[in-house]
């Protein structure tokens, strides 16, 4: 029983969070950095605390924000970061991965997690299983995503030119901000 309450989470999560926004934001930072493990640690923090919130408040997580309120504000944050890509000179891009970028991937992650259907997922999974379990689970099935996605990242970083990559980066945060501020 305690292998179900750990690998019916696990393919539960994989799977919410496979193609989720939250990996294209991923996506997105390793296509800017050669820092993989710092961006790989930073998000899967980031990850965590977002999920680990669901699985601690499970479904009472509603009750403590709005999720018109999270709407906006990830939906603002994508649009601003999508901008700030294109203003902001190559040498202090905010999704390069130097001395203040981690805070701002862990931001990008946490805010484009926090509402998510793996985060919402998390806490209904913690009401059938042991929070333990889930956690594992959680833990796990977010750190294989987070791998494969920072791993493609890197493919198309070698593949593209910088010029591209900050266009389709920004174009794609603010699609996505749009995206998420409408539906």
């Amino acid at each position: 029983m305690m292998l179900e309450g750990i690998l019916t989470p696990f393919w539960v999560m994989l799977v919410s969070e496979l193609c989720d926004k939250t990996q294209i934001c991923i996506l997105l930072l390793a296509t800017r950095t050669k820092k993989y493990l710092e961006l790989f640690i930073t998000a899967i923090i980031a990850l965590l605390l977002a999920d680990s919130l669901a699985i601690i408040f499970g479904f009472y997580i509603s009750d403590l924000l709005e999720e018109s309120i999270i709407k906006i504000i990830s939906s603002m944050g994508f649009i601003l970061i999508g901008i700030l890509i294109l203003v902001r000179n190559e040498k202090s891009d905010i999704c390069s991965i130097n001395r203040d970028a981690p805070f701002t991937a862990f931001i990008l992650v946490f805010l484009s997690e926090f509402g998510d259907k793996t985060q919402i997922s998390a806490g209904i999974l913690a009401m059938n299983y042991n929070p333990v379990g889930v956690g594992i689970a959680m833990f796990l099935a977010l750190s294989c995503v987070s791998i494969i996605t920072i791993y493609l990242g890197k493919k198309i970083y070698s593949k593209v030119s910088d010029k591209s990559l900050k266009w389709i980066s920004s174009i794609t945060f603010i699609f996505l901000g749009l995206i998420f501020l409408l539906f």
